[in-house]
């Protein structure tokens, strides 16, 4: 595999982080939910987002998967009380049945 690819990639996923954060200031939002979130992003995310006072919740896919879900809120209108990490595989096959 071409080493160039994957340094590509990280400036493309860089480049979109940033012009969601961007977009996100812009609406004045109090929760973001973000879809495919690499672990080793998570991290980044937060740090920005909490510059801008919110917090994160962060659910990693199962299996071998490196991406996950995450919820930022704002801690100026928001307070977790609790926290339900649900496998969402889980819970459709329970409602099948």
């Amino acid at each position: 595999m071409w080493k160039g690819i994957s340094f590509v990639s990280a400036i493309f996923r860089s480049n979109q982080i940033l012009r969601v954060l961007e977009e996100f200031t812009k609406l004045e939002g109090d929760i973001l939910g973000l879809q495919e979130v690499q672990n080793n992003v998570y991290p980044l995310l937060c740090k920005s987002l909490e510059e801008r006072g919110f917090a994160g919740v962060y659910k990693k896919k199962t299996n071998e998967r490196v991406d996950g879900v995450a919820i930022f809120y704002s801690t100026e209108k928001y307070k977790i009380i609790s926290i339900y990490l649900l496998i969402l595989i889980h819970l459709i096959f329970f409602l099948i049945l």
